[in-house]
C-alpha cells in the first residue's frame, strides 16, 4: 500500500489569497483615475502575481511528457483562437468600411 502524500493547506490558502489579490487588482483597475488607487493597485499586482506564479510552479508535477501535453493542451488552442480573433477583427473592420 502506497503512502498518501499529505497536502499542506497553508500553501493552498496562500494561493487562494494571491487569487483574491488578483481579483482585487482587477476591481481597482476601474478606479485608477483617482490618485490613491493607482499605487494600491500596483502594489497589489507586484505582490500577487509573483506569489501566484511561484506557488503554482513550485507545486506543479513534471514528468517526461509534460512538454508535449503543454503544447497540445495550450499552444494549439491558443493559435486557433488567435486566428479566429484576427479573422473576426478583420471582418468587423470590413463591415465598418462598407
Amino acid at each position: 500500500m502506497q503512502k498518501k502524500s499529505q497536502r499542506l493547506f497553508k500553501y493552498d490558502n496562500l494561493r487562494g489569497f494571491a487569487i483574491i489579490l488578483v481579483v482585487f487588482f482587477h476591481v481597482l483597475d476601474s478606479f485608477f483615475q483617482f490618485p490613491f488607487y493607482r499605487p494600491l493597485g500596483q502594489i497589489t499586482l507586484v505582490i500577487a502575481m509573483p506569489l501566484l506564479f511561484f506557488i503554482s510552479g513550485y507545486f506543479s508535477k513534471v514528468d517526461e511528457n509534460t512538454q508535449i501535453k503543454a503544447f497540445k493542451g495550450l499552444f494549439i488552442p491558443f493559435i486557433l483562437f488567435c486566428t479566429l480573433w484576427i479573422a473576426f477583427s478583420f471582418f468587423c473592420i470590413w463591415l465598418k468600411l462598407t
